[in-house]
């Protein structure tokens, strides 16, 4: 889906795996830059599953984020979804809210099991 992410001056290695539904990007090093695990919902919508980026800080998440959406919308999807949930292997909540508000997304607070939020965009 996306189809090319240029960051910090360096064009990332990009691919789909049609399989997983899953985009993932690698830097010029062979190391990898992040991975987005996406669902179709209804033919109209995409749920994020999992969007880990390997370098924070350094706006590689807006980048991929941004240049998702665009994809999404370009092959006619009209919202994108997901869930927040507690892991020590993520951000912790506090950043992730401020990332996905900063991005437009609707952040709605929630508390089911690891679940702490629920994220949507129309787009």
């Amino acid at each position: 889906m996306i189809e090319n992410i240029i960051h910090n001056n360096e064009n990332l290695n990009v691919s789909l795996n049609k399989k997983k539904i899953e985009v993932s990007g690698y830097f010029s090093d062979g190391s990898r830059a992040f991975l987005l695990n996406y669902g179709i919902f209804e033919e109209t919508s995409i749920k994020i599953y999992d969007f880990k980026v390997f370098r924070k800080r350094e706006g590689l998440g807006t980048n991929v984020l941004t240049e998702f959406e665009l994809c999404s919308k370009k092959n006619g999807f009209k919202k994108i979804f997901g869930e927040l949930t507690n892991n020590p292997d993520y951000s912790p909540p506090e950043v992730l809210i401020g990332f996905y508000s900063k991005m437009g997304f609707d952040v709605r607070p929630k508390k089911r099991g690891m679940q702490y939020a629920e994220i949507s965009k129309n787009i």
